[in-house]
């Protein structure tokens, strides 16, 4: 099972994070159940605590059928497990929300001869020589209407070769934090606004070059 997540706040949040071991009994460890489509382009995970729809571009040929398609499709799976749990008598109290972009970035011009990151990523402008590998990340607070700490962005660029040898970077986008109400309803919303805080942050931070490049509207 993937392990519990929550964004907390509090006056240690921009502490350095440490690396940390866990053990547990194999007794507490709890199944995961993962469900592919026929395709293999979508997958829903699903555990005590957790519900996930993914969409995996790498899985099939399938073009990406964008946010809002998947967003009706996984406003469908929350039904179905709503009324499911209402048959078990089992309430349903929604803790988290959370919505993560993961793209996979040749890092090749409009030539299609390879680069630099500092083409696509203009602020990484200004380092010398050939950048192999590496990775670099934050985390942001994100506020409510009234100043309240309500969820976070988690940005990570990680830049190398892939698995045939060429250079490339992953990108990943990954915003979550509590419901205002512990609602279906509330949790939707929440994605909606993570996705344009997600959407804000992608544009602003890659190239007008790379904007062409990848066609974006």
């Amino acid at each position: 099972p993937l392990e519990p997540a929550f964004e907390t706040f509090g006056a240690n949040d921009g502490a350095i994070q440490q690396p940390r071991i866990e053990f547990m009994p194999a007794m507490t460890i709890q199944p995961r159940f993962l469900l592919a489509n026929e395709s293999g382009s979508e997958l829903l995970q699903f555990q005590r605590d957790r519900l996930h729809l993914n969409w995996r571009g790498f899985a099939s040929e399938e073009a990406y059928p964008r946010y809002p398609e998947l967003r009706k499709r996984f406003e469908r799976v929350l039904e179905v497990h709503r009324e499911w749990a209402g048959e078990l008598e089992a309430p349903v109290q929604p803790t988290q929300a959370e919505l993560v972009y993961v793209n996979r970035i040749p890092l090749v011009d409009e030539n299609k001869q390879p680069c630099g990151l500092s083409h696509l990523f203009p602020w990484l402008a200004g380092l010398q020589g050939l950048t192999e590998n590496g990775a670099f990340q934050f985390r942001r607070k994100l506020y409510d209407e009234t100043d309240q700490s309500v969820a976070r962005l988690h940005f990570t660029l990680q830049y190398g070769t892939d698995e045939r040898g060429q250079r490339e970077a992953q990108l990943v986008f990954l915003v979550r934090g509590r419901p205002k109400e512990a609602t279906q309803g509330n949790c939707l919303a929440m994605l909606d606004a993570g996705r344009k805080i997600i959407v804000y942050t992608f544009t602003t931070m890659t190239s007008e070059t790379a904007h062409s490049l990848w066609e974006m509207q």
